[in-house]
């Protein structure tokens, strides 16, 4: 049996036994990308919204972009159509990046944080590995004057999804003093959402207790200055507050 691979995080990416499939139809990758963050039923009347600007042409636009994805695989690429477009899995071994993404994030919900287990942070190592960039990143369907709501909503809520994944991850390897790849998690959230104080803080004290003090007061003087993630006010004095605790232990390390 084939395998199928559906990739949305990042610029969409489909592959048939790890061979690249290109469609000529950009609606073709969004139709897919929708049935991937939207599993379940689906009435032809409600896919065929895609096709807004067709009015009662939309039918018909949609059977011809089946007919493309078809051609395209080789087969339907794991669905098989019936009367209400019901996704199923007997005509390929179907993974999607969406589905392994969100599998991994409630299983970690449920879990106990700060629980040092490596089996857990081998799962949302695996998850982050599996976000390559926002959901359908440098794709847009085409013809499409306007960011598309849809897709900027889902960008949105599975951008909050990794930061909720990263943040689970460097505290698990904060918790077992893997400062190392703690950090490296940490500069991806600080990249990721510059804004969040929290973010900060356990940074600058994840560089402390590795004994960074150099790289501590470095990111102590950019906070002070304001030069992280472009912010003063409340949110800012509370990460320099931080920085100015984390020096002043640098400094009273210094001395013995």
């Amino acid at each position: 049996m084939p395998t199928l691979l559906l990739s949305f995080l990042g610029p969409p990416q489909v592959t048939l036994d790890s061979a690249p499939i290109s469609f000529d139809s950009r609606k073709a990758v969004a139709l897919l990308a929708y049935l991937a963050a939207h599993p379940g039923p689906h009435t032809r009347a409600e896919l065929a919204l895609l096709w807004p600007e067709s009015g009662h042409g939309a039918g018909t636009k949609l059977r011809y972009v089946e007919c493309r994805q078809a051609r395209a695989a080789g087969i339907w690429p794991g669905w098989t159509w019936r009367a209400r477009m019901c996704p199923c899995r007997e005509t390929a071994d179907l993974t999607v990046d969406l589905h392994e993404f969100m599998a991994v994030q409630t299983a970690a919900t449920g879990a106990v944080l700060a629980a040092p287990d490596r089996a857990a942070i081998d799962r949302l190592t695996h998850a982050a590995a599996l976000y390559r960039d926002d959901f359908l990143a440098g794709f847009t369907p085409a013809r499409q004057r306007n960011p598309d709501e849809w897709q900027f909503f889902q960008t949105e809520q599975w951008r909050q999804r990794l930061i909720d994944v990263l943040t689970r991850l460097a505290r698990l390897h904060a918790a077992r003093q893997e400062y190392g790849p703690a950090i490296a998690v940490a500069q991806r959230l600080a990249r990721l959402d510059p804004l969040r104080e929290d973010v900060h803080r356990d940074l600058l004290e994840m560089l402390l207790a590795s004994g960074q003090r150099a790289a501590a007061q470095r990111l102590y003087a950019e906070y002070a200055a304001g030069g992280v993630g472009g912010r003063t006010g409340c949110g800012h004095a509370g990460v320099v507050a931080c920085a100015q605790s984390a020096r002043a232990r640098c400094a009273c390390r210094g001395t013995k």
